[in-house]
């Protein structure tokens, strides 16, 4: 079929037209795709410090109840508790006396208040009564 309309530079000018249409559409297909991963990642980066916010009121509030806790322990329980770490404490020095460690040296006290929480003094006046108690 041979007609006018229909010759080779007609034919190639509209299949340029037709691919530079589909290349503007895909280009603008692929921005707005752009746009909306850049929109997701924003929600969900201000999701995330949102998270963080609440997890943080949680630990702040778990804090609180266990400080709450703490102050309800009764007078008699710190004693015991108290006695407890003396007891632990003793154990150590007779564990050590026991196995031949070094009970006498120069930081063993240090050592000790150290693992157990209390002052050094502590550990020596509990050492010096323990001693006292062995030479009985």
């Amino acid at each position: 079929m041979k007609h006018e309309l229909f010759n080779s530079r007609t034919l190639e000018g509209v299949v340029l037209y037709a691919r530079r249409k589909t290349e503007s559409a895909l280009l603008e297909r692929i921005n707005a795709l752009h746009e909306q991963i850049a929109e997701r990642a924003e929600e969900h980066e201000m999701s995330r410090a949102h998270l963080a916010l609440l997890e943080a009121e949680q630990r702040e509030r778990q804090e609180q109840a266990k400080l709450e806790r703490q102050k309800a322990i009764k007078p008699a329980q710190a004693a015991r508790l108290s006695k407890a770490k003396n007891t632990k404490i003793i154990e150590e020095f007779n564990r050590r006396r026991r196995n031949g460690e070094d009970f006498q040296g120069r930081n063993v006290c240090s050592d000790i208040a150290a693992r157990f929480g209390v002052t050094t003094d502590h550990v020596r006046k509990l050492k010096r009564a323990w001693l006292a108690g062995l030479n009985r």
